[in-house]
Order: C-alpha cells, then sequence, then structure tokens
C-alpha cells in the first residue's frame, strides 16, 4: 500500500494512521543509509564473532599422500581438526573415477554419528574445509575400476594429523 511509505494520495492512508507510520518508515530507512547512522549503529553493538578469520594454535602444515587403490579397493584417510580450524586439499586419481564421500565424525557424540560434506563419483577433488566439530575429518574412497588406481592427496591446514584408518 502507498501509505505505508508515506505516500497518501486518496487521505485513507491517514484516516486509517498508516501514512505517520509510512512517513516515519521511510525517515528511519534513510537515516539508517547515511553513513554516519551506519557508524554510530556499529559503534553501539557489541562486535559479532568474526566469520570470516579465524586463528589457529597449531602450525600450519601439508601433507602428500600417494593412495594405492587395488580393483575393488577402498581407503580412508582423515584429518584430525579442532571446531573452526580449517583446511585446503586436492585429490587427483590420475584421471580415474572413484566413489568418494567427504565426511567428518565428531570426537564427542554418539558412535557412527557423521556428517557427510559431499558425496559423488569423480576423477578429482579440490576445496576448503571449515571444521564443523572437533573430530576426524576427510575422505573415503572406492576404485570401481578393474585397475589398480593411484590417488595423489595434498592437504594444507591447521590438522594436527592426517592418517590412514
Amino acid at each position: 500500500m502507498p501509505a505505508e511509505y508515506g505516500i497518501d494520495w486518496t487521505g485513507a492512508g491517514r484516516l486509517l494512521g498508516l501514512t505517520p507510520m509510512g512517513q516515519r518508515k521511510v525517515a528511519t530507512a534513510k537515516a539508517a543509509a547515511s553513513p554516519e547512522a551506519n557508524m554510530q549503529a556499529a559503534a553501539m553493538m557489541p562486535a559479532p564473532a568474526n566469520r570470516y578469520a579465524a586463528s589457529s594454535k597449531r602450525s600450519l602444515r601439508t601433507d602428500l599422500v600417494e593412495v594405492t587403490l587395488p580393483p575393488n579397493g577402498e581407503v580412508e584417510y582423515k584429518t584430525v581438526l579442532a571446531e573452526g580450524e580449517g583446511i585446503v586439499y586436492e585429490w587427483d586419481a590420475g584421471g580415474a573415477d572413484v566413489k568418494f564421500d567427504f565426511h567428518g565424525e565428531p570426537s564427542a557424540g554418539p558412535p557412527g554419528a557423521f556428517l557427510s560434506f559431499d558425496k559423488a563419483s569423480a576423477p578429482k577433488g579440490a576445496g576448503t574445509l571449515t571444521a564443523p566439530f572437533a573430530g576426524t575429518h576427510g575422505w573415503y574412497w572406492k576404485n570401481p575400476a578393474a585397475v589398480t588406481i593411484i590417488i595423489k592427496l595434498k592437504v594444507s591446514g591447521f590438522h594436527s594429523e592426517l592418517k590412514r584408518m
């Protein structure tokens, strides 16, 4: 309705009490759009948790491993991360499609609990992960082919270890 926005061509908004409400709404929106108002409002609000940057007590590390998978073989490699710590990863199966499940298991929680981040069949993968919980986070691969393949895995981040499960 136009009266909500401070416009009242027919006068009905004034009779219903909507015009003053709309005029206040427009004035508040204009004031909030000014840089000075935004700075004043920000100064009065508590600082939010920073979701764009995180620090770690651990040193940055990089792990490189070659994983040999025989026909129909399967393997799992996991990083150990605290909640909020992150990794950057890439893996390459040399052009061969492998079934994979990128997932995490909380260190505190019911037995068998896990969260899948990505699950598919592909010849390679890459990305980042910020651990949603403390625990192990990593990859399960299965070679559906009749030939042996080698997966090259590179992980950089603030994990305490990379281990074969």
